[in-house]
């Protein structure tokens, strides 16, 4: 399974729920944050999904968070 797969995957089960990029990284165990970003930024421009700054529901941070819609 490709890196966006994985990440889309993860989004859609967790219902709703707002990530950032380092805790979706942790979280999946990927090698880098940059895998992450670039993933997150593309599916931003539609496809399912919503990247806009909030609080992430992991470190508590506000930041770039993103969620399945």
């Amino acid at each position: 399974m490709t890196v966006p797969e994985r990440v889309a995957t993860f989004l859609r089960q967790a219902g709703g729920t707002a990530y950032c990029d380092g805790c979706i990284q942790r979280k999946l165990k990927l090698a880098r944050v940059q895998q992450v970003q670039q993933t997150t930024a593309s599916f931003a421009l539609g496809g399912g999904f919503e990247r806009k700054n909030g609080i992430c529901s992991v470190c508590n941070e506000e930041k770039k968070v993103i969620r399945a819609l």
